[in-house]
């Protein structure tokens, strides 16, 4: 696919380094390969091993979902470049760290420890969906005109710069690739991937997504993320 020139990107809320990673182990090491991390507060060029976009969280936003985070009860914790961000090892970050593979730097306050800012917050809670519903529902009536909130599974809500998304990433680097976005092909499952499967000039779900998902895509792969459902939209319309 990409020796022909089509580009290919993995769009994730992951921190880069953990995209970096998990590409190494599946040794995705090809040219026209791009980056969209944090999803959507960076974009990065695999080839020339350089940022194209980015967009943070300012220190005094960070602060006050804090707040509201102690005052729910709920774990959160943010990133440097290279490292987790956070005020212990609890269970959730134990959990976290099981799949995310970064270091843990403890910190008494996300915000003055982040001066410079950071792509996202990541808010956890590991059995109870509708704690994390309604302190989402309290961040955005307090902070709304400064971020936006998304679920990337039912234990992950994610704290953004407001408009920063999968969907404006996509648009973003379609126009800095010369591209047409209705040339694009956008594949999720979950929440946070909506905004980019609405962007891109065709939106996939994937046999395994959420029902939400599944009716705003334009097609839906017969085999799940587990079983290489993205082969057969490449094989289909990439050949």
């Amino acid at each position: 696919m990409t020796e022909k020139g089509h580009k290919f990107v993995i769009c994730s809320g992951r921190p880069l380094p953990s995209i970096l990673e998990r590409a190494e182990l599946l040794n995705l090491d090809f040219e026209n390969f791009y980056i969209i991390s944090n999803n959507g507060g960076l974009i990065y060029d695999v080839a020339t091993k350089s940022k194209l976009y980015e967009a943070k969280l300012e220190p005094s936003i960070i602060k006050e979902v804090e707040s509201l985070c102690r005052e729910f009860g709920v774990h959160i914790h943010s990133y440097t470049e290279k490292e987790i961000v956070g005020y212990e090892e609890d269970e959730e970050v134990k959990f976290y760290r099981s799949r995310i593979h970064m270091p843990l730097i403890k910190t008494e306050s996300l915000a003055e420890y982040l001066k410079e800012g950071a792509y996202k917050l990541q808010i956890i809670h590991l059995n109870d969906k509708d704690k994390l519903d309604n302190l989402r529902d309290a961040i955005l009536c307090k902070l709304g005109n400064s971020v936006d909130a998304f679920f990337s599974n039912d234990k992950y809500l994610e704290i953004l710069p407001k408009g920063v998304s999968k969907g404006n990433a996509v648009k973003f680097l379609t126009s800095y690739l010369s591209m047409a976005i209705t040339h694009s092909f956008a594949a999720g499952d979950d929440e946070n991937d909506i905004p980019m499967i609405e962007a891109a000039g065709t939106g996939v779900a994937m046999a395994n997504a959420k029902d939400k998902v599944k009716a705003i895509a334009d097609i839906v792969t017969k085999e799940d993320n587990d079983h290489d459902g993205l082969k057969e939209i490449i094989e289909t319309y990439f050949n």
